[in-house]
């Protein structure tokens, strides 16, 4: 059974194959390419491996296994994989400097252009947890009064044409400067 399945050039595939009758003794190989070049990526009686793509195109995996007790070969082609480069992202800001309460416009651009996109912000990421603050292309964020100094500005734009994990990232600093005041009592 031939079917397809869409991914992202650089992650992971993996491929599960299911084998009935024989002896149990089988030697698998891969085809990932569809160019009659098969390896053999896992230990014997092994039947899941993974497969990274490096580039764009639809690629027919195919999967030989040999029983090594009776010597039999059967071919199964599995899938075809659809494999897409996740999208190009970046972003402007009018200004990479601002006081506490005035908004920041944010222009984010990609490509390629036309697609299906999720747009994920996070205005105050810090590096390991990512937080969204707006689903919009271009959103205005006012940014709060504290904490002041620099933030870190994090675009990540899904390609929901493709697979939950294909997505592209940017990011910036912002420098909030904060102001406070205090009002002495000298009675």
């Amino acid at each position: 059974m031939l079917f397809r399945s869409r991914v992202c050039t650089g992650n992971d595939v993996d491929f599960n194959l299911t084998i009935t009758n024989g002896s149990g003794n089988y030697e698998i190989l891969w085809d990932f390419l569809g160019n009659n070049n098969f390896v053999n990526t896992v230990p014997p009686n092994q039947s899941k491996t993974q497969y990274s793509y490096s580039a764009e195109g639809v690629y027919t995996v195919t999967s030989q296994v040999l029983d090594q007790s009776t010597n039999c070969l059967e071919v199964y082609a599995s899938v075809q994989v659809d494999v897409r480069n996740a999208p190009n992202v970046s972003f402007v800001a009018d200004s990479n400097s601002t006081c506490n309460g005035v908004p920041i416009n944010f222009a984010s651009s990609l490509t390629p252009v036309v697609g299906n996109y999720q747009f994920r912000w996070d205005f105050s990421y810090d590096g390991v947890t990512f937080n969204t603050q707006s689903t919009a292309a271009n959103p205005v964020y006012d940014f709060p009064v504290e904490p002041s100094g620099p933030q870190v500005v994090r675009l990540e734009v899904y390609d929901l044409n493709v697979s939950s994990d294909c997505f592209g990232s940017y990011e910036t600093v912002i420098d909030i400067k904060g102001i406070q005041a205090f009002i002495a009592n000298d009675s």
